[in-house]
């Protein structure tokens, strides 16, 4: 029997397998027509439609335990085996039950009990072998054991039934009793259990068992059910009961003698298809070395057809048939080898080579017999050969690889710099050449010289590399071997010269690779100094502060090994140096030297630092002149470039900031960008300062001046106020109006205040008012305009005259006010004393006249009258003129 589909097993579907429903339908017909047949048999008599419905059963119940028993030894379905010796045992009891059914008279007894307790005793059994055969899907029993089991079930069962020891299923006359009725629910329900483990199992089975299987489970459940319900053996539910098991033992034998029969016979024959589909070569040989099968392949190798082979000697055809059989390594190891074993063989003259395997079996004779698979390894060899070959050549070029391996991890090395990636590189690259202890390598160009002194005149062999940075030679890379080693016949062979195009496509790729990173941190460390120079300006208050934080900025963020601050007080030459950093001061001499001596290179510098320019100078490697110490010094320490900014303040130079930089890489474009932004940010940030310290000086004078006025409002004798021409609101009153007046500033607030508590004359009022309107937007910023005089009402009820003068500054009005009162009384009291005086002299009898310089400037009417002159006629005219010019008069007169 062929063993149970498992997932590891399972053949390969090439098409979904068809419904359930579809394979329990389609197998149907067979068990109608047989059921057909029985119910006519019904009709005649009973007993025939009962004989022929269980010998239906029984034939196919045996013939599943034959087919079961014969196939055991090669099978390993122990699934199906089970099943099949279990049904083949109840069909045992099944043969019983027919013979002693009530109306056969096979034997003594006319009850129909017997017969029913046979028939439950096999139902029981075969539930319970379907219960417990989904165990035997990924488990082992021994057949023997399987038939001990059931046949002892059964004779066990037959036995007590025999003897009486058996529950009573039926009595005569009144029916089936509780035992027979609870026992077929029992079994239904062992059924049913069998029913869900077979469903849950069936990934273990095929398709076509599993629907049959599950087709004769759901006919026994029905089959049973049908046997609790009659009275009489020879009622019509037996006979349906019957009819049922017909279905379920059709699909049993469909489940069992199918799959035990006809499936394995067609998994051999999907074997021999299989054999021959072997691509080597394989026999099937004797002890002897007789052929005993062969497939296609073979019969291939051979050039004869596969049954020709059979008999035929394997050594004679597929071994070396110039060795004889007792020297051949092959048939030796198959008389003497208990276990596998595989050897290499030629044929031919060694023109070919085969690969024999050889594995011992048993046959279903008992018969010593091996399988041998003959393998041609000709090309298999040719190419091992060429492989060794290869790596024989490829060993000598290991150093080579081993080089550029050293190369390559030195290449990672965080942090390397230009001269170790040079040093390294020449340390590591006379390993790669045949003759490392002996050749000599150089590097030599823009960055120095590294390596081996180069011999004049060059020895031959002699190899020479040119090294590019961006397409830009740069440097050499040289090597050659010293004349001794020539002359013992030392050589570079093509690989060398591979190896030096590699080392310096290497170290041209590395050294650009260093050169990007070196510029995206020189751009980082700009974009971080730009951003706290930014800051610094930001937070810097004066001058000395923005050149503190500009040189906190430049030593955190620029990274730049040296750099310096210098200062001017003239606006240009010379410099001084203010703040320095990486620079010893042993040497900071020789910078101060160069930032004031009119010969150093910072003198023509001057000019284009004053309009704004930055200046960028290179420092080559192989500067050697000692003219200028500075210079000399920058090349000592590596310094290859340097640039320079100014700090100007409104088109002012107030000093310049230089860095240096060492490296791969000169200040590009980008960079240049930056410094420029950093120079103007600084330049905008020392003019802002500029501003602010004008405009702080300016406030500081506006606030002398205010408190100075404060100082004169308050304390200046005469009353003064102070009116917003915007809102017409009093700003302030100084303590003189307030005392002039009686008003606190809160009882005269605005103008109309003013004008309703103070003003006395209110026309007056309004015409000043009006005044002061048209007057305010005409009248210059800073000028004075005098007012009316005024008639001002006092606190206290009284009234003063006074006159202001009004100033305005800005949208305010200052007016001084000037108390006129007591002059305009003096004034009134003096005009009565003159007009008192006046009358008196013009009507006293005496002529009286006043002069002033000489001339008349005053005559009563009495001297007129006296010189007989008119008072037009003598005012403003001399008095000599009218009187005699004797010396006595005269004298009277002066």
């Amino acid at each position: 029997m062929p063993p149970a589909s498992s997932p590891a097993t399972a053949p390969t579907v090439h098409a979904p397998a068809p419904p359930l429903w579809r394979l329990v339908l389609k197998s149907l017909p067979p068990p109608v027509l047989v059921s057909v047949i029985c119910w006519v048999g019904a009709g005649v008599n009973y007993l025939l439609f009962h004989t022929l419905a269980e010998l239906f059963s029984i034939v196919i119940a045996m013939v599943a335990l034959v087919v079961a028993t014969t196939s055991q030894r090669f099978t390993r379905n122990h699934f199906v085996v089970y099943i099949a010796v279990a049904i083949g045992w109840c069909g045992a009891l099944d043969l019983l039950h027919l013979v002693v059914f009530d109306g056969m008279q096979l034997l003594p007894g006319n009850s129909a009990d017997p017969a029913i307790q046979l028939w439950v005793a096999a139902r029981f059994i075969q539930a319970v072998a379907l219960v417990s055969a989904p165990l035997l899907l990924y488990r082992r029993v021994r057949p023997l054991q399987m038939q001990a089991g059931f046949g002892m079930a059964a004779v066990l069962s037959a036995a007590l039934i025999a003897n009486d020891f058996f529950p009573s299923a039926y009595v005569d006359g009144q029916g089936l009793t509780p035992f027979k009725i609870y026992a077929e629910y029992v079994i239904i329900g062992l059924l049913t259990g069998a029913l869900a483990l077979l469903w849950r199992q069936r990934a273990l089975m095929s398709t076509r068992l599993l629907a049959n299987l599950l087709a004769a489970v759901v006919f026994m459940i029905l089959s049973e059910l049908a046997f609790t319900r009659y009275v009489s053996v020879y009622a019509t539910a037996n006979l349906v009961g019957h009819l049922l098991k017909i279905f379920a033992y059709w699909y049993v034998y469909l489940a069992l003698v199918h799959s035990t029969l006809r499936e394995p016979f067609s998994m051999l024959a999907r074997a021999a298809s299989t054999y021959d589909a072997v691509p080597d070569p394989t026999l099937i040989v004797t002890a002897d070395g007789k052929i005993h099968q062969a497939n296609a392949a073979a019969a291939l190798f051979a050039g004869q057809a596969a049954a020709q082979l059979v008999g035929q000697s394997s050594h004679a055809l597929f071994h070396d048939a110039e060795v004889s059989a007792a020297a051949c390594p092959v048939c030796q190891g198959m008389q003497t080898a208990k276990a596998a074993f595989q050897v290499e063989i030629e044929r031919n003259h060694g023109r070919n080579a085969i690969e024999c395997s050889v594995a011992p079996f048993h046959d279903h004779h008992a018969q010593n017999a091996y399988v041998q698979v003959v393998r041609d390894i000709t090309d298999r060899r040719r190419l091992a050969a060429e492989r060794e070959a290869l790596v024989l050549a490829l060993g000598e070029r290991i150093k080579e690889l081993r080089c550029m391996h050293a190369i390559a991890q030195l290449v990672e090395t965080p942090g390397l710099t230009l001269a170790q990636l040079l040093q390294g590189v020449i340390d590591r690259l006379n390993a790669g050449f045949v003759l490392p202890d002996q050749v000599q390598v150089a590097i030599t160009g823009d960055w120095g010289h590294f390596g081996d002194q180069i011999p004049s005149p060059r020895p031959t062999p002699w190899l020479e590399r040119a090294i590019s940075v961006h397409h830009t030679p740069r440097a050499q890379l040289h090597a050659w071997y010293p004349p001794e080693a020539s002359a013992a016949g030392a050589s570079f062979l093509p690989e060398d010269e591979a190896l030096l195009d590699n080392v310096v496509q290497q170290i041209g790729s590395t050294i650009e690779h260093l050169q990007a990173a070196e510029k995206v941190q020189r751009l980082s460390n700009l974009y971080e100094m730009l951003s706290a120079t930014n800051h610094a300006v930001a937070h810097s208050n004066n001058q000395d502060t923005l050149l503190a934080n500009l040189y906190e900025a430049l030593l955190t963020h620029g990274k730049f090994p040296m750099m310096f601050i210098a200062l001017t007080e003239t606006g240009g030459f010379p410099l001084h140096l203010h703040r320095s950093h990486g620079i010893p001061a042993e040497n900071l001499l020789l910078l101060t030297q160069a930032l004031q001596s009119p010969q150093s290179p910072w003198y023509q510098l001057m000019g284009g630092l004053a309009k704004g320019e930055i200046h960028l100078h290179s420092i080559p490697a192989t500067y050697a002149d000692d003219t200028d110490p500075w210079l000399t010094f920058l090349h000592a320490q590596g310094i290859q470039e340097r640039a320079v900014m100014p700090l100007a303040c409104e088109g002012r130079l107030l000093g310049v900031f230089g860095l240096y930089a060492r490296g791969l890489t000169v200040f590009d474009a980008d960079e240049i960008r930056l410094l420029t932004e950093m120079a103007a940010e600084l330049s905008f940030a020392f003019g802002r300062l500029a501003s602010e310290n004008r405009l702080q000086q300016a406030e500081q004078k506006a606030q002398l001046s205010e408190y100075r006025f404060s100082e004169v409002f308050d304390a200046s004798p005469l009353p003064m106020q102070i009116f917003s021409l915007g809102t017409r609101r009093l700003l302030a009153c100084n303590p003189a109006l307030q005392q002039w007046l009686g008003y606190t500033s809160q009882e005269i607030s605005t103008l109309s205040i003013w004008a309703e508590r103070v003003c006395a004359d209110h026309a007056q009022c309004r015409q000043v008012l009006e005044l002061w309107q048209h007057a305010s937007p005409q009248n210059p910023k800073g000028e004075s305009l005098l007012l009316p005089e005024m008639h001002l009402r006092c606190k206290d009820g009284s009234e003063r005259m006074a006159r202001g003068t009004m100033t305005m500054v800005g949208d305010e009005a200052i007016i001084v006010w000037t108390d006129l009162t007591e002059i305009r009384q003096s004034e009134q009291v003096l005009q009565e004393s003159e007009q008192r005086f006046r009358n008196m002299i013009e009507q006293t009898i005496s002529g009286i006249y006043v002069r002033r310089d000489g001339r008349f400037i005053y005559v009563n009417p009495r001297y007129c009258e006296i010189v007989g002159w008119s008072a037009a006629d003598l005012l403003g005219q001399d008095v000599l003129q009218f009187t005699t010019t004797a010396p006595d008069n005269l004298a009277s007169i002066h």
